[in-house]
């Protein structure tokens, strides 16, 4: 193979690659507008991508023996291109303090350039030195990452010279400390330590993720506006503090929604009864919970994915920002992530065990009441948990599934009865249930609702049938385009605050780029668990039940309402397939693979 060709290679993707991004963004990207308020874009590089296939193919001539894993290496590389890139884009943004809400959010992104270049350089060092070998290794393929890093280096030290000077000195060091057999065995002696014990990462990840709630309460409270944090804060305040107070809940709001049970009101008035009227107070608790959901998910993840993904997915839900808002704010979403993440935890656990008992279910049946309570759309994860159930018993070799299912829908009854049953205890109630329903299905409370021309098929069925044959083709293509904008409104929008500890500012070409990739790795990790299901994987009744919290939560709002908080009881679903995806194209690239 001749190295200096491959070499080459790379070199001119990567000049090619800085221009599509650099130069001409507009004419190589496709970019999805979505009608919502805040970050509303979703970017796609089409053209770099092109680029990327085309280097690759070029790799694989030049070297045929190069396998699948180089190749996922060279993909790699061209990631990182691409993100070094966008930040050399976004260092201009540096010289901008008032751009950032907070001082304190300036100084962590001057930290945190510093850190990806100093990482970005150790990284180039390391892999240059490779290049020097008789053998030519894969390593050649990292040359976009070194090529990335100059220009990075080269736009920070434009905008912030002595944040590029920290930043390289940090990464050269580095890459001197790493020839050093004692240093490179202290560094792996740590990492070994924290790799063995579960109990101290676990804590650790815990105590950042209380902390970061903390901090971004804190952060709330300073504003005036804190009340109106969340797009239902001030109304469940006033219901919640009604209820704490002993009067009841105002008719007019029960008159205008009569599907909500509104168990989380209920359970807020409980905290505001112990702890007094404090927002501070109830959302520290709501704080504690959201830091209980990562502990959950780490289990979760742990028993589905591996220590690795659960690892990787801990941290970034600990710091995932639309979970840091939710717990920041009086709404559902604070404590509807956490319950949802437990029902999982507990049918996973049943699962492990020689035979759970009926009490087992009957307790999973509680918490899923609970969250049905707090979010009435649950019920569709009711729904698949007892059509999931037969199959799963039959991947254990288990039977009886009907006890099982008797005994979750009896705690589901328990916990929801006592709220539900005045809702259609008289034909007034049953009425206008059927009118509430048929308003989120005709869209009235969409901010420019698209479906106001259909007929609500709950309340009147035969006109609604009428007119779908009338006209079908304005009843399916109204629907479609409705469900496509609520699909795009749940998963692709970033409508609250405007900064956050991994995307940065929020709307940068830095922001929609990194976006795109998490997009991707979720993709790829959903790939990889559907290979793994198809393939009879011992883990897969867990993975089928993962795949359908994430339906069974977004239905719902694909037919009635939908906004970017109803993502957040799925989120850390979506983080786990994107960890996921993250290990497997690591792992894939970084294995050791055969010298060519």
């Amino acid at each position: 193979m001749n190295a200096a060709a491959l070499l080459g290679s790379g070199l001119a993707f990567s000049a090619l690659g800085i221009a599509l991004v650099m130069a001409v963004p507009d004419r190589a990207q496709l970019v999805v507008l979505i009608e919502s308020a805040g970050a509303n874009q979703v970017v796609v590089p089409v053209g770099l991508w092109i680029a990327v296939g085309l280097w690759l193919a070029s790799v694989k001539y030049l070297a045929p023996s190069l396998d699948l894993r180089s190749l996922a290496r060279g993909a790699s590389a061209a990631i990182m291109l691409h993100v070094l890139c966008l930040l050399a884009q976004f260092a201009s943004r540096l010289q901008d303090p008032p751009a950032f809400s907070h001082p304190a959010y300036w100084y962590y992104t001057r930290l945190f350039c510093a850190a990806v270049l100093a990482a970005a350089t150790w990284w180039s060092f390391a892999s240059v030195r490779t290049w020097r070998m008789p053998a030519v290794q894969p390593a050649l393929l990292d040359a976009p990452v070194v090529v990335g890093t100059v220009v990075f280096a080269v736009a920070l030290a434009r905008y912030d010279s002595p944040l590029s000077v920290a930043g390289l000195a940090a990464g050269v060091l580095a890459a001197m400390a790493s020839q050093r057999a004692m240093v490179v065995m202290l560094v792996r002696t740590c990492l070994r330590a924290v790799h063995r014990d579960e109990r101290l990462f676990v804590a650790a990840v815990f105590l950042l993720a209380l902390g970061l709630r903390l901090l971004y309460l804190q952060r709330i409270l300073s504003d005036p506006g804190f009340l109106e944090t969340g797009a239902d804060g001030p109304v469940y305040d006033e219901l919640a503090w009604s209820l704490a107070q002993g009067r009841d809940i105002r008719a007019s709001f029960t008159d205008r929604f009569p599907l909500l049970l509104l168990g989380y009101v209920w359970w807020v008035s409980v905290v505001y009864r112990i702890v007094g009227h404090s927002y501070f107070l109830l959302c520290a608790t709501q704080a504690l919970i959201g830091s209980v959901a990562c502990v959950l998910l780490y289990g979760v993840a742990r028993r589905l994915f591996g220590i690795l993904v659960a690892r990787l997915a801990m941290v970034f839900t600990a710091i995932s920002f639309p979970l840091l808002f939710a717990a920041a704010a009086i709404g559902h979403q604070a404590i509807d992530v956490c319950l949802t993440l437990f029902v999982i935890w507990l049918t996973l656990r049943a699962l492990d065990l020689e035979r759970p008992s009926l009490w087992h279910w009957a307790g999973i049946g509680l918490a899923l009441g609970a969250a049905i309570a707090v979010r009435e759309t649950v019920v569709f994860l009711l729904a698949f948990i007892v059509a999931w159930l037969p199959w799963a018993f039959a991947q254990r070799r288990w039977r009886a599934a009907g006890g099982a299912i008797a005994a979750t829908l009896l705690g589901v009854a328990v916990m929801v009865g006592p709220l539900a049953v005045p809702k259609v205890a008289t034909s007034e109630n049953r009425t206008a249930l059927r009118a509430h329903l048929d308003r989120l299905y005709r869209g009235e409370f969409d901010i420019n609702p698209l479906r106001t021309g259909l007929v609500g098929p709950v309340a009147d069925p035969i006109r609604a049938g009428r007119q779908l044959f009338a006209d079908p083709l304005l009843v399916i293509g109204t629907l479609v385009r409705a469900y496509a904008r609520n699909l795009g409104l749940q998963f692709f929008t970033q409508p609250y605050g405007g900064f956050d500890l991994v995307f940065l500012l929020k709307g940068t070409e830095y922001f929609y780029g990194l976006w795109f990739y998490v997009y991707a790795a979720t993709v790829g990790g959903a790939v990889l668990a559907w290979r793994r299901i198809r393939a009879g994987d011992p883990s897969s009744a867990g993975l089928v039940l993962v795949a359908g919290v994430i339906a069974a939560r977004t239905l719902p709002h694909l037919v009635l309402e939908s906004n970017a908080r109803h993502r957040a009881p799925i989120e850390p679903f979506l983080i786990l397939l994107a960890a996921s995806g993250v290990v497997g194209l690591v792992v894939t690239a970084w294995r050791p693979a055969a010298r060519v």
